[in-house]
């Protein structure tokens, strides 16, 4: 793997630890724990750049420090955050590289949600 390529997913993650560590709120007040976490949009970026596979490290390694420094959730929240953002970011990027365009971007994303 490159330095860059190493560079560029280690400033990514470090990106979207700290947008969902400043920046989070429950959608619903009813259930506190659904949180909306802006640090998503980070790694889709870098799979979008990089390929699936390395969001889905990226997703990993973000899940693994962000249950480290914030505590939030503890092991159950950091499975649940990787589940999730890993199904978004994995399904986003592979359509978005079979269809390398724009309207593939935008159904890769619709489809990974």
């Amino acid at each position: 793997m490159k330095s860059t390529n190493i560079t560029s997913i280690s400033i990514l993650v470090a990106l979207s630890i700290v947008a969902g560590y400043f920046i989070h709120f429950p959608i619903l007040p009813q259930a506190p724990f659904l949180l909306y976490d802006p640090g998503s949009i980070f790694l889709l970026i870098g799979s979008f750049k990089l390929g699936p596979k390395t969001g889905i490290v990226m997703c990993f390694i973000t899940a693994i420090l962000f249950a480290l420094i914030t505590g939030q959730g503890g092991p159950y929240g950091a499975l649940m955050n990787f589940l999730a953002t890993g199904t978004l970011v994995f399904v986003s990027s592979q359509v978005y590289f079979l269809y390398h365009t724009k309207k593939g971007a935008i159904l890769g994303m619709f489809l990974g949600t």
